[in-house]
């Protein structure tokens, strides 16, 4: 079945990631019936995002945010060398690991990306969301449960409600979440909670 221009013009992928395709075809883009919010997640594909949304503006709704899955390139306070930054995450702040550790560490750490300091990632958002006035903020949420028991997404998520935008966190939460630790509604919450309850 298919369906009619003047209904697919109604629909709307709200998560998409068009940019983790290889290339986007031009006749791809423009036989696209629906609109899509577009998600960026890391680094690299900021700046595709963006690029879409100007070449497409009438289908593309961008969202600019960091996926948790690479909190792991992100530092948090000043400048340090990738070795520090990746030692004190991987080997804890010490450095100190069994022979075992370090050797996969040193084979790891060539592969792995500079650090990106955290205050360039919020500067970086505020500037897309500020060139992109109905641009969402987005994809940020915790969804799964990390060993770095670091909330990077929180000044993200301090960018929605003050910029008075939706917010794609792709959150769920696990059963010891709080009410902090969420980017849902308070009602959501509540029924978190009940549901807590009864399981």
């Amino acid at each position: 079945m298919t369906l009619k221009p003047e209904v697919l013009c109604h629909i709307v992928d709200v998560h998409c990631h068009p940019t983790d395709a290889p290339s986007i075809s031009i006749g791809a883009m423009q036989s696209l019936d629906i609109t899509i919010c577009a998600m960026s997640s890391m680094k690299s594909d900021q700046q595709l995002v963006a690029e879409l949304a100007m070449s497409y503006p009438e289908k593309v709704i961008p969202c600019f945010g960091y996926h948790p899955w690479f909190s792991y390139t992100i530092a948090m306070g000043a400048p340090v060398s990738k070795d520090e930054h990746y030692r004190n995450l991987f080997l804890g702040v010490k450095g100190h690991g069994t022979e075992e550790n370090l050797e996969a560490f040193n084979k790891l750490i060539e592969l792995l990306p500079d650090p990106t300091p955290l205050q360039s990632i919020l500067d970086e958002v505020r500037d897309n969301l500020t060139k992109f006035p109905d641009a969402m903020v987005g994809e940020i949420g915790l969804d799964r449960v990390f060993r770095v028991p670091f909330d990077y997404f929180a000044e993200h998520r301090e960018l929605s409600p003050r910029g008075g935008r939706p917010c794609n966190s792709d959150f769920q939460p696990p059963t010891s979440c709080t009410a902090k630790d969420t980017t849902t509604s308070p009602e959501s919450i509540r029924k978190l909670k009940l549901r807590q309850v009864v399981e």
